[in-house]
């Protein structure tokens, strides 16, 4: 779906830069002859900025997935135009030009379509495209052959981050609330954990006893990979066992130990997860198994 979106906002944005440009270059008696007749109600210099505000609007719908900015650019640019076509339907309504009508009304539609779209990701949490930018600084986030990523991609990164931040938070309630937004309620959990739970109650509780152990977990992203639906992390995880875990008492230790995982994502949650866990290095360290 994400294509489709990204392909109709791509060719609206090339219509609305051409029909600017045209604006803002072509004098006003040029537009005249060419039959934009609606330019008998403005000036130039009034028709020069409508062409500037809709080139303006075709660089804001198209300049966050191209440049990872904020979604909220393209929210704005799709309004101003949304408001610009019902403008120009106004106009001609007023110069009793019915036939010129539709075509206004329709991209009014669209834009106002595009808007309602974008706000809804960005209402929906895009402060997690902010964390992901700031996790680029501190570490590559690796796409297909350095490809830029597709809004699908991004907003898969970014929820996986989200759930970072969340249990490093050591907030229980958190991550729970967390798990189910961001999980499907059939999701499948394949990893090495100490739960008998189905898909996302295994994660609830693989974090309730982990957190029970290691009261200071902390979970380090060391790599990203996005393809498609697909999200991989390499983590370092870091804790010092305070609690009992797999039957061994507190110890107070130190541990250290890396993990991958990969998501698959479908609309947006996470649909399926596998997990390898350096469990070994983990038990090792706890005085579990000797050396």
């Amino acid at each position: 779906m994400s294509t489709v979106v990204w392909i109709l906002t791509a060719a609206l944005a090339v219509a609305f830069f051409a029909s600017g440009a045209t604006k803002v270059v072509q004098s006003r008696d040029k537009l005249l002859d060419r039959g934009y007749r609606w330019a008998e109600n403005f000036t130039r210099a009034q028709i020069r900025w409508i062409g500037v505000a809709e080139c303006l609007g075709a660089i804001g719908l198209i300049a966050p997935p191209l440049l990872r900015l904020w979604p909220v650019v393209s929210v704005t640019a799709a309004i101003g135009l949304t408001v610009l076509m019902v403008g120009a339907a106004i106009v001609h309504l007023r110069r009793h030009e019915r036939a010129h009508v539709a075509a206004p009304t329709v991209l009014a539609v669209v834009t106002t379509a595009l808007a309602v779209l974008g706000s809804g990701v960005f209402a929906s949490g895009e402060h997690e495209a902010v964390q992901v930018l700031e996790h680029q600084s501190t570490h590559d986030v690796d796409t297909k052959e350095g490809t830029i990523m597709t809004p699908e991609e991004r907003t898969n990164v970014a929820t996986s981050e989200r759930f970072n931040d969340a249990v490093n938070s050591g907030d229980v309630q958190r991550i729970s609330t967390l798990i189910d937004e961001t999980f499907h309620p059939d999701a499948i959990f394949h990893a090495p954990a100490p739960v008998d739970e189905p898909g996302p109650q295994a994660m609830k509780q693989v974090w309730t006893v982990l957190l029970q152990a290691f009261p200071d977990i902390h979970v380090a992203t060391d790599d990203v990979v996005a393809d498609h639906d697909k999200v991989v992390l390499r983590n370092t995880v870091t804790g010092t066992h305070q609690g009992d875990y797999r039957g061994l008492p507190p110890t107070g230790k130190a541990v250290t130990y890396n993990e991958i995982f990969i998501a698959r994502f479908v609309d947006g949650k996470v649909a399926e997860i596998w997990g390898v866990v350096d469990v070994y290095s983990q038990l090792h360290q706890l005085g579990a198994i000797p050396a």
